[in-house]
């Protein structure tokens, strides 16, 4: 018999991206949509994704609800505006963050294809592995820059850069550790087709 876990959804997508360009619009001061969504790329996409549309979209719903205001770009002749975190803004981020921590909804395609993968050719299940290694190989060579940007950051005296910095943490962790997976997994099929083979 199999045994799913159900995952709770203790908030809605909209609401962490709410917060995230709160926190980001606190920590980085003053930008327009298009910044944010630099500054996303930059560091936030590696734990929330967001796209541009999202993010205007979420912006409206902010300065809708007084959390951020909104000046024209003096810069821009394309109309942009640009925009800053509110009092209340401020309040309502620091009381989200000191919330209880939410448990994460899981989805991972990958996991789901290979729970799938009897329909799976063996060197193409195998080519999937390694490439899925070599995928996260990358990330980890990223994370290694960002680590060593956010050390000479804490060294300056950057207080965000040390809670940010735990964040990155996890994500090593979680990169080795799916290393270790891949892996593993690479070893028993290895043994599971030598089985297959001997019993065939």
């Amino acid at each position: 018999m199999i045994y799913y876990v159900c995952n709770c959804i203790y908030e809605e997508s909209y609401m962490s991206l709410q917060y995230a360009i709160l926190g980001l619009l606190d920590s980085f001061g003053t930008m327009s949509g298009y910044d944010i969504k630099q500054r996303f790329t930059e560091s936030v996409n590696n734990i929330w994704e967001a796209d541009l549309s999202q993010i205007y979209r979420t912006l409206d719903r902010l300065e809708s609800n007084e959390l951020v205001n909104s000046i024209p770009d003096p810069s821009s002749s394309r109309g942009r505006k640009i925009y800053t975190i509110t009092e209340q803004g401020i309040a309502d981020l620091r009381e989200w963050v000191q919330q209880d921590l939410i448990l994460e909804t899981v989805r991972n395609p990958a996991l789901l294809q290979i729970f799938f993968a009897r329909h799976t050719p063996p060197e193409r299940f195998r080519q999937q592995i390694l490439d899925y290694r070599q995928k996260f190989t990358e990330i980890g060579t990223h994370y290694e820059q960002i680590e060593s940007m956010l050390t000479e950051l804490i060294e300056c005296g950057w207080e965000d850069g040390f809670y940010q910095h735990l964040t990155l943490l996890l994500g090593k962790k979680y990169v080795q550790m799916t290393i270790e997976w891949c892996d593993e997994v690479l070893e028993q099929f290895e043994k599971h087709i030598t089985g297959d083979e001997d019993n065939g």
